[in-house]
């Protein structure tokens, strides 16, 4: 999750802070989808791309008996900050360590200098001990020209204890609308490639009816596909079967399976994420990706097939994280571009964590 965001758990109560009351969110994530669209477009419209989370999709990754774990800023009944945090397990040197996946993290420009941010980031911190959380992970934004990464860099000076910077990742782009992805380039560069190299990068192989949609008897399989394409890496998440339901099925997810031969031969669960840039791109990030009984011809192609069925139904853009489960060979082979690696993962608050040596393979999942 973008720090812009990351993690903690809950307890109730609250501090007053220059007329702001500190404590836990309210309600069902939606205010936090309005918080969040403001301060990301006052800080960067027009000037670099930045993620639009809409009310469903904060209503699916902030539901009610989540409330706990996150922290927010009111003056009066208006939500004026918020620091959110989603409950995950990460497996890493043998063992599963209980950790936050942090986010949303948002102050409008008016409660700013009432020192919002670092008293959100205070009761996090709080929260987080409470709860026995061995650390949370996030990310923040690589620009130096972010205001996000400009605050973050400076808190970590000032607390090396509480905030380390682990490693950069970067991201796969797949142009399914190069018309609408060029008008919403931000650079010339942008606009230019998506328009000449348009039909280049919209091509996909592959058999678009062999997905189809997710059900919940498909379960128990995309939880064995996702445990054999993740049990070798030294970082990963794992999922309780009650957590995975609700990743692979809720207001803002379309997940796929493949069939073949009258079996799963791997799924993919993408989270509906609008980009804006000149305008907005109604885009789909892959944050599952399970193909592991599948060679890599064979797993290019049944992506060129998931691609193919996106683009008929409209979506102009996928993207995904560049980790051990999106491996080169398959999605360079699909069509998709590399994104430079400039964002960082971060470990905020580390307590009984594991060693924090960067890992040669990983999978998590950020937003």
């Amino acid at each position: 999750m973008w720090l812009r965001r990351w993690a903690v758990v809950g307890i109730g109560g609250g501090a007053l802070v220059t007329g702001i009351v500190v404590g836990d969110l309210t309600g069902d994530g939606s205010d936090v989808a309005e918080l969040s669209t403001r301060v990301w477009r006052d800080a960067y419209q027009g000037s670099m791309w930045y993620p639009m989370w809409d009310k469903g999709f904060c209503r699916w990754q902030l539901p009610p008996e989540d409330a706990g774990l996150h922290a927010a800023g009111y003056a009066g009944d208006r939500l004026v900050g918020s620091f959110c945090s989603v409950p995950a397990w990460l497996r890493a040197q043998g063992r599963t360590w209980p950790i936050g996946l942090a986010g949303w993290c948002s102050v409008a420009p008016e409660a700013r200098a009432d020192g919002l941010t670092l008293q959100l980031v205070e009761e996090l911190d709080r929260r987080h001990e409470a709860a026995g959380l061995a650390m949370s992970l996030a990310i923040v934004m690589g620009d130096e020209k972010a205001i996000a990464n400009r605050m973050w860099t400076s808190y970590a000076r000032a607390n090396p204890d509480r905030l380390r910077f682990l490693f950069r990742f970067g991201y796969w782009a797949k142009v399914l609308d190069p018309t609408a992805v060029a008008r919403g380039g931000l650079e010339q560069y942008e606009r230019l490639g998506a328009g000449a190299l348009g039909p280049l990068l919209a091509a996909s192989a592959g058999n678009a009816s062999a997905w189809r949609p997710y059900e919940p008897e498909d379960l128990p399989h995309c939880a064995q596909l996702l445990d054999a394409t993740t049990s070798r890496f030294e970082w990963s998440l794992t999922w309780p079967m009650e957590r995975l339901a609700r990743q692979l099925q809720g207001e803002a997810v379309q997940t796929f399976v493949l069939t073949g031969s009258g079996r799963i031969d791997a799924f993919a669960s993408l989270a509906r994420i609008g980009f804006m840039g000149r305008s907005f791109i109604d885009a789909r990030v892959l944050d599952l990706w399970c193909a592991p009984g599948l060679g890599p011809l064979a797993a290019a192609a049944a992506l060129g097939g998931l691609c193919r069925r996106l683009r008929a139904e409209g979506v102009p853009l996928l993207m995904a994280q560049r980790t051990s489960m999106t491996p080169a060979r398959t999605f360079l082979a699909a069509g998709f571009l590399p994104l430079p690696g400039k964002d960082w993962v971060v470990a905020l608050f580390p307590r009984d964590a594991p060693r924090l040596d960067p890992p040669r393979t990983w999978s998590l999942l950020f937003r």
